[in-house]
């Protein structure tokens, strides 16, 4: 038995090279586009922070204009994997989270010392940086509609220490999202929803989407295990 059953095995096998064992792959049925949403997530930006490459050896440098440059990069390329995917799918909704810790605050001592603007300048600059970047997405997606949702930090707030009850009233991310939702209010294209406390609910389609800056989650000594 264990003599046929290798002779079998070694048929198979020289038969694998041979093309009048392969079949041929029956032509696929026309494939209809499916309905998918476009997601962009843009948190931690950090406006007014600066890193000065002496200070660290040559290997890194951040200011505000390089903070600006990395958001029309990250834009753009945004808008290339969304003209990419609408090669397999019908896009027509987009999702933009804006996650919080717009700029870096002043609540710890070390930031106090590398922010080169203050908190009213630093925060009209972040604004300024994602107007530009909502603009682009609206005049450049071809997207019936934006959802744009906004959630505070725990680096852009006024408080010490995280104030659940009044995260989103002592927040300078608050007041941004409250200029960006005024400077759209024409566009029926483009709707805000800005977050009261620490998360925000959504529903894409027929799913529901929990979205939060992420502060809360720590992993509690062991790497890859979070606790919220």
């Amino acid at each position: 038995l264990e003599i046929q059953r290798l002779t079998d095995e070694k048929d198979v096998l020289l038969g694998l090279h041979s093309r009048k064992n392969a079949t041929a792959w029956r032509k696929p049925s026309r494939i209809t586009k499916g309905k998918a949403a476009a997601v962009f997530v843009v948190s931690d930006v950090h406006m007014g922070e600066r890193v000065r490459r002496e200070t660290v050896l040559g290997l890194n440098e951040f200011s505000n204009r390089i903070c600006a440059k990395r958001i029309e990069s990250a834009t753009n390329r945004w808008l290339l994997l969304l003209d990419k995917e609408r090669s397999i799918a019908d896009i027509r909704e987009g999702l933009i989270f804006l996650g919080g810790d717009l700029i870096g605050g002043k609540i710890y001592s070390d930031q106090a010392e590398v922010n080169d603007l203050g908190l009213a300048s630093s925060t009209e600059a972040a604004e300024a940086c994602l107007h530009r970047m909502l603009l682009t997405i609206r005049e450049r997606s071809e997207l019936d509609s934006l959802h744009v949702v906004c959630l505070g930090g725990n680096h852009d707030r006024t408080t010490q220490k995280v104030q659940h009850s009044s995260f989103y009233e002592n927040s300078f991310a608050s007041l941004v999202y409250l200029h960006l939702r005024n400077r759209f209010a024409g566009d029926d294209g483009i709707r805000f929803t800005i977050g009261q406390g620490e998360y925000q609910d959504v529903s894409v389609f027929d799913w529901n989407i929990r979205l939060t800056h992420g502060h809360r989650v720590k992993f509690a000594g062991e790497i890859g295990r979070a606790h919220v």
